[in-house]
């Protein structure tokens, strides 16, 4: 996996971050972003992954020590993320 590449998975939990940083003003923590996206308990280093990436490319920012220690930073548009090519979200 490259580290600078926004697979569609990046872009779920980048959004579900966004939203409850947004909605709840606090960032989700790491057991709440693996329920969001229906990944087991023992697969955290999952998530951990696609925070690096998304750190990575300036979406967001950790804080070290803190549970709920992410900032959102950008938006994919800043990034360059083309949003017209997601599939549509189906309700």
């Amino acid at each position: 996996m490259n580290r600078t590449t926004l697979y569609p998975r990046d872009v779920e939990l980048y959004e579900f971050i966004s939203r409850s940083v947004k909605t709840r003003h606090v960032a989700p923590t790491l057991q709440e972003m693996a329920e969001a996206m229906h990944i087991k308990k023992i697969s955290i280093g999952t998530i951990s992954r696609r925070l690096e990436r998304l750190e990575d490319l300036g979406l967001i920012t950790r804080v070290p020590g803190r549970k709920r220690g992410l900032i959102v930073t950008k938006t994919l548009e800043d990034v360059g993320f083309d949003i017209t090519l997601r599939e549509p979200e189906v309700t």
